[in-house]
C-alpha cells in the first residue's frame, strides 16, 4: 500500500511490483495509508479529509453515510496527517498537522457476524420477515 503526491493511493502486488488497485479520490497529495485489523478496509489521510475504501473492489464509501459529504473531515487549520484504525476496526483515529487528534466511529467496519446481528435486529424492529427475492437481494450485498 502506498500514498502519494498524485493525489492517489495504491496497492501493489508483492510478486510482480504491479499496482493491483488506484484509490482515487483525495483532492491533494494522500499523506497516509492504514489497513483496518481485518483487512477489509483501507483508510486514506490528507489533506484535509480521510477516506474509506474497501480494499477487495476498491470502491469508496462513505464511513459517515452522507453521500452530500463522504469523507471525514479534519479540523479548518492543518493538514490531516494521519489516520488509522484502532484494534477494535470499528473505530477511526486521525492526527492533523495543528496537533488535534480526531476519533470516529465506523458501524460498517464491524465485524461480518456483528453486521449480521445488527441487521437481524433491524429486521426484527420492522416486525416482518424478509420475502425469498427480498432475502436473495440481501445476501448479495
Amino acid at each position: 500500500m502506498s500514498a502519494s503526491d498524485d493525489a492517489d493511493a495504491r496497492t501493489w502486488s508483492v510478486i510482480t511490483g504491479e499496482p493491483l488497485k488506484v484509490f482515487r479520490g483525495h483532492f491533494s497529495a494522500v499523506q497516509a495509508v492504514s489497513f483496518s485489523p481485518d483487512g477489509r478496509w483501507i483508510l486514506t489521510a490528507g489533506p484535509r479529509t480521510a477516506g474509506l475504501w474497501d480494499a477487495r473492489t476498491g470502491q469508496f464509501f462513505p464511513p459517515t453515510g452522507l453521500a452530500a459529504d463522504p469523507f471525514l473531515r479534519g479540523p479548518l487549520r492543518g493538514p490531516v496527517t494521519t489516520a488509522a484504525f484502532m484494534s477494535d476496526g470499528q473505530r477511526i483515529v486521525t492526527a492533523s498537522g495543528d496537533g488535534t487528534v480526531r476519533t470516529y466511529y465506523c458501524s460498517a467496519c464491524a465485524r461480518i457476524d456483528d453486521l449480521i446481528r445488527l441487521a437481524r435486529g433491524r429486521l426484527a424492529d420492522l416486525r416482518r420477515k424478509l420475502t425469498p427475492a427480498e432475502r436473495r437481494l440481501y445476501l448479495q450485498g
